[in-house]
Formats: C-alpha cells, sequence, structure tokens
C-alpha cells in the first residue's frame, strides 16, 4: 500500500489574522504596537528589523525627504510617468518596482553598495581605522572592481544630494558611525584611483549598514525611502493621461529606413 502524501507546510514569521487580535512579527497589533510604532519601525520590523525609536524615525524621515528629486526626464520615475498615462496609478507604480529590482539605479544599487562597503569593512576587522591599510584594501578591491557601485554621478561632476545627506546625518550625530566614515574616508581613494566621485548611494548604504541593516534589507528600505518620486509621478501621470505617451503624433516621426517597394511575389503579378 502506498504511503499517504504528506502535504506540503509553508511556515511564516510574518503574522496572524485571528479572530480577536492581529500579531505581526510576533506582536500584538492592538496591544503592543498601535501608537507605539512608527511606520520606519513597522517597515523594519516586516523585513525582520528592530523597533526603531522616534529620534531613529526623525532621521529616515529626513533621509528620505533630502531624496526627494521626482523629475519625469529621470529613470525610473519617467517610467512610472509613461505607464501611468493609461489611467492607472497603481500600473504607474508597478512598472518602475518591477525596473527595479535589478541594474545600476535604483535600490538594487544600495544593496550592492552595501555589500561592496560591508565586504570592506570586514577585510579590513581590526584595521578599519588604520589609512594605509584602508588604501590597500580599496586598491586590491578595484582590481576586483575597476568601477565600484556607489560611485560615479551622470552628466554632473558631484551628486548634489550628498551634502545634504552628510548634514543631516551629523545633526542627528551619526556621522561618526563606522560605515558611514568609510564611506567618506574610502571616496577620495577612488576618486584619485578612478576619477569617480562618490554617490548618495554610498552614503545612504553606509549610513543604514550602521543602522544594523543587512544589503538585502537595504535593498527594501531604498525602495521606501524613494518612493515620494514614484507616487508623485504615477498620480500626476494618471490625472493628465496624455496622449502623446500613448502614441507619439505622425507629424513628428520621420521614417529613414529603405524607401517603399514590393516584394519580388507582388512584382511578378502572384500575390494574392
Amino acid at each position: 500500500m502506498a504511503e499517504p502524501l504528506k502535504r506540503p507546510v509553508l511556515v511564516t514569521r510574518v503574522g496572524h489574522v485571528g479572530p480577536d487580535h492581529h500579531r505581526f512579527r510576533g506582536f500584538d497589533v492592538g496591544a503592543e504596537l498601535v501608537g507605539h510604532e512608527s511606520y520606519w519601525s513597522l517597515i523594519s520590523l516586516a523585513i525582520g528589523g528592530p523597533r526603531i525609536d522616534s529620534e531613529l524615525s526623525r532621521l529616515l524621515d529626513d533621509l528620505a525627504t533630502s531624496l526627494v528629486g521626482p523629475d519625469p526626464r529621470i529613470w525610473p520615475w519617467k517610467l512610472g510617468r509613461l505607464m501611468s498615462a493609461y489611467g492607472r496609478f497603481s500600473v504607474g507604480m508597478a512598472g518602475p518596482l518591477i525596473m527595479m529590482s535589478s541594474g545600476r539605479v535604483g535600490p538594487a544599487a544600495l544593496a550592492s553598495v552595501a555589500r561592496f562597503f560591508d565586504e570592506l569593512a570586514r577585510e579590513l576587522g581590526a584595521e578599519l581605522a588604520d589609512e594605509g591599510a584602508l588604501t590597500r584594501a580599496v586598491e586590491r578591491k578595484l582590481e576586483q572592481v575597476p568601477r565600484p557601485p556607489g560611485f560615479g554621478t551622470p552628466f554632473r561632476n558631484q551628486d548634489e544630494r550628498n551634502a545634504p545627506i552628510i548634514a543631516l546625518v551629523r545633526a542627528h550625530g551619526r556621522e561618526n558611525g563606522p560605515h558611514f566614515s568609510l564611506v567618506q574616508r574610502a571616496a577620495p581613494i577612488v576618486f584619485q584611483k578612478t576619477r569617480l566621485p562618490v554617490n548618495a548611494a554610498s552614503l545612504v548604504s553606509g549610513l543604514c549598514l550602521d543602522l544594523g541593516f543587512s544589503p538585502e534589507q537595504i535593498d527594501v528600505f531604498g525602495i521606501l525611502l524613494l518612493v515620494s518620486n514614484l507616487v508623485a509621478n504615477s498620480f500626476e501621470g494618471s490625472r493628465e493621461a496624455p496622449a502623446v505617451l500613448k502614441r507619439l503624433p505622425a507629424e513628428f516621426v520621420r521614417y529613414v529606413g529603405h524607401a517603399a517597394r514590393k516584394s519580388p511575389r507582388a512584382e511578378s503579378g502572384t500575390a494574392p
């Protein structure tokens, strides 16, 4: 007689909805979280991170504000504007989120940058504060990755977001965190070797590493720190729904291929 099939079981640590209370990451939502947790603390708990106090929540609020730049000429905000032109805000949100799942633009870049500096810090170990050791370690990393993530500012000489981010981190007393300071110490070495200036992704990743988040968690945080830019474009795009984003006017299209011609079959008169 065949053995009975063993039904697969999926285990979740996210939460449970019960008849008289809801639980989230082990906490009773009504009794322990409502009135006590900020939005950022809920997000941290959602991805397996720690509860975040009010001071740190204000820092993350300031950080998210410093990253506001919803110019629709910039990818992936441009994609959100294009897709929402068909009248749906949610579609405008969904497309760029898929686009941002990989590549050098967006939150995926933050995860790559975080890995780069996390590996650099681990390699230095007890020599983290040694400038000579740092220079040698950066040089070794550049041999492996000639164009490291978190460096380079297309179409401009420097990232205009850097100064506000450094200022707000200093204002919140977090400028001496090991990873955040490592980013600033490594930046001139990388620039000397590659002529690539540090960008905001490095500073954000360094800060998030100091707050105790892993590169995979920083990937999620990156989306939420930037989401206001996507919301702005998806909402305005869905409201305006401009026809020009659905079909280019014919008078602005110029064909530069081969001249119109008949196929050999059409020339022979045998085409149906």
